[in-house]
């Protein structure tokens, strides 16, 4: 205010400054305090809905709250003896003479494959039709000198589908049994096993040429009544040919030219009416093709019938070829 009034300039402005007021300290901090504790029972309460909230979604949704019933473990197999196994092999097979005991070569075949199976860690955990068939094949193996093969790849282990010379429907499951033996010029050496016969649900081919198979086709073999091709030419099988394959309704393929079979044509053969090759020759067969075989010439598929029927004591009337008998004699070998 200090100034001369006649100092102003008509124009300037007055700014009356007033002095401050005294602000009450105490007051102050008092509503301050009062807004912290305010703020801070606001984050308390929030934190406790948050807290308990969780606590309530956590007892049906967390694993540690409400955790999952442990995995149970499978039950341990139980081990088989070999008395077992036998109980479950022969009641399987109930059909055929199943023997352990003797010493012959079949009885030992089994045995060896009844001695693996047992010491073989999967037998434990296999059902029993698995069991039975494993068992089969180490029989066929061992009754044929599998040892000596030239193709065993895969043999004994877990998937029979895998073994070479066999086929399944599926190689990925071989609960469904063995379709096909293939087994051309692979060295076997030994005996037809009967036990084969045990495929008849499944068994559709068996390819065994050019082998040195011996003995004389089982008469097991018409238990196989849904297969459709049987080669056992060029090998070096003997003894007749069984009347049982007359029950083989579906085979279109007979081979079992080129080996040492002898005695008669059985005229149960003239019931296989989807056979469309049949193959004798090369044998010590005798007598004259039947007629019920003939007939499958005009009645049935037959187009193919080879018999030893030129120069040579096989008669036949309705062969497609005919050839010469390569013994000078009829029946069986002698030595």
């Amino acid at each position: 205010q200090g100034g001369n009034q006649e100092d102003r300039r008509p124009n300037d402005i007055i700014v009356i400054a007033k002095p401050l007021e005294k602000q009450n300290f105490c007051s102050v901090f008092r509503r301050s305090r009062t807004g912290i504790y305010w703020a801070v029972g606001i984050l308390l309460l929030l934190v406790g809905l948050s807290i308990g909230l969780g606590v309530t979604l956590g007892r049906s949704t967390s694993p540690l709250l409400n955790p999952s019933p442990a995995p149970t473990s499978p039950p341990t197999p139980t081990l088989l003896t070999t008395s077992d196994l036998r109980d479950i092999i022969v009641t399987a097979l109930p059909t055929f003479d199943v023997s352990f005991e003797s010493n012959n070569a079949s009885s030992s075949a089994r045995q060896d494959a009844l001695q693996w199976l047992f010491e073989d860690p999967l037998t434990s955990t296999l059902n029993e039709d698995r069991i039975v068939r494993r068992w089969i094949l180490a029989t066929f193996f061992n009754s044929l000198s599998g040892d000596s093969w030239d193709k065993t790849t895969g043999w004994f282990s877990e998937n029979e589908c895998l073994w070479e010379g066999l086929s399944c429907n599926s190689t990925d499951d071989p609960s469904v049994g063995i379709t096909a033996i293939s087994m051309e010029a692979n060295l076997l050496e030994g005996t037809l096993p009967p036990e084969i016969a045990w495929f008849n649900e499944s068994l559709l081919f068996i390819q065994l040429k050019g082998n040195n198979i011996k003995g004389s086709i089982p008469t097991e073999i018409g238990l196989l009544t849904k297969l459709r091709r049987l080669t056992l030419r060029e090998n070096l099988m003997t003894g007749p040919i069984p009347t049982e394959m007359g029950l083989l309704g579906d085979l279109t393929t007979l081979r079992i030219n080129m080996n040492i079979i002898s005695g008669e044509i059985p005229s149960e053969l003239g019931l296989l009416q989807n056979v469309d090759t049949i193959n004798f020759r090369e044998n010590n067969l005798c007598g004259t093709v039947p007629q019920e075989i003939c007939d499958l010439r005009t009645s049935g598929f037959l187009e193919d019938l080879q018999a030893d029927c030129r120069n040579s004591k096989v008669e036949c009337d309705c062969c497609t070829k005919c050839v010469k008998q390569k013994t000078p004699f009829c029946g069986a070998e002698t030595a």
